[in-house]
């Protein structure tokens, strides 16, 4: 009885271990795939806020479009609603008759401004900044118009050769006294005339600072971490969102992060082609790491999410689970050789 107990114990052991790499593999699976629909959901939040946010400024856009005269108490009703929504960097339009521009701008999640670039009466031309005082703007200074033109920018570019709303690709935002440059994407609503020809248009931005900042909030060693490509048609990846990204003028906005899976995550990316919902393994069994890559839906921007996890980690979590899983083989393995002692000496 005794020889037989202790066989099964031999037995069950060898079980758990032969079973530790695989439980690993399935417990990394189950949160790379928790942690990409986390981040999921939150990229697909911050598009719908915009798309939302374009189409409120649609609605209050007259049939003939904004003129500079409008922008004042048109952008006084969106102001509300931009500093609920602290994911927005910039909300604006633009007029394509002239090139009058007038934006909202967020410093941070309580600060904003309003600048207007503008063409007076008398044909000067001036940029106006105005501060947010009460729910109201108060005109802070007046400068000579700098010679930016909205209408050169890649937003506008992307407005004009579409018939509706539209998204761009990542490009460079310009620094300023408030904000470095910095990689950023832009939700464009052309606003066209009967017969279609281009009256203006609004845009809603967001730069990669915030996405990044969330990655790095949301990275852990039990759950890993995210990085977000952008993965255009025709075009090479790029990164555009890291948990370590700061900003670098000289590097296009976001620093390279000194993140070994880079090189061969994009190796294997190109290698497949580009396919949907991939999990694939970086290293060797000891000391990789599993990757889960996902693409965003057609109707959003051309952004791949990747989670990296540990395996390592997954197994010291399991080790530890199978520590007291030994524990417990041990007492009861004691108990029933007590019990057939017991048995033995009765009988």
């Amino acid at each position: 009885m005794t020889g037989v107990v202790l066989g099964a114990m031999g037995l069950l052991g060898m079980l758990l271990n032969r079973q530790s790499h695989a439980m690993a593999g399935e417990l990394a699976r189950a949160l790379l795939a928790q942690k990409t629909q986390q981040v999921q959901s939150r990229v697909e939040n911050l598009i719908a806020s915009a798309e939302r946010q374009a189409r409120v400024c649609r609605e209050l856009t007259p049939a003939a479009g904004l003129k500079a005269r409008d922008f004042l108490p048109t952008f006084e009703r969106l102001l509300p609603g931009f500093m609920q929504q602290a994911e927005f960097s910039y909300l604006g339009y633009a007029v394509e008759a002239t090139g009058e521009y007038a934006f909202l701008e967020r410093r941070d999640a309580t600060t904003c401004r309003l600048r207007a670039y503008l063409v007076l009466p008398s044909g000067e031309r001036v940029l106006q900044q105005y501060s947010v005082v009460n729910a109201r703007f108060v005109l802070e200074r007046s400068a000579p118009w700098s010679g930016y033109d909205p209408r050169e920018r890649p937003f506008y570019a992307k407005a004009r050769a579409s018939e509706g709303a539209a998204w761009t690709s990542t490009y460079l935002f310009r620094g300023n006294d408030w904000h470095p440059e910095w990689l950023g994407i832009t939700h464009v609503m052309p606003v066209r005339d009967p017969q279609g020809n281009l009256l203006g248009v609004w845009d809603v931005d967001f730069d990669m600072s915030e996405l990044s900042r969330f990655l790095k909030d949301e990275a852990s060693d039990h759950t890993g971490y995210a990085f977000v490509m952008e993965c255009a048609e025709g075009e090479d990846p790029v990164l555009i969102a890291h948990p370590d990204a700061v900003a670098n003028p000289a590097d296009a906005g976001m620093a390279s992060p000194l993140d070994p899976v880079l090189k061969p995550f994009l190796a294997r990316f190109l290698e497949e082609k580009r396919g949907d919902d991939r999990i694939f393994r970086v290293g060797d069994r000891d000391s990789g790491r599993l990757i889960a890559y996902r693409k965003l839906p057609p109707t959003a921007p051309s952004w791949v999410i990747a989670v990296v996890f540990d395996e390592a980690t997954a197994l010291a979590r399991l080790e530890s689970n199978r520590q007291w899983i030994w524990l417990l083989v041990l007492g009861v393995t004691a108990i029933a050789v007590l019990t057939a002692a017991w048995l033995a000496h009765v009988l």
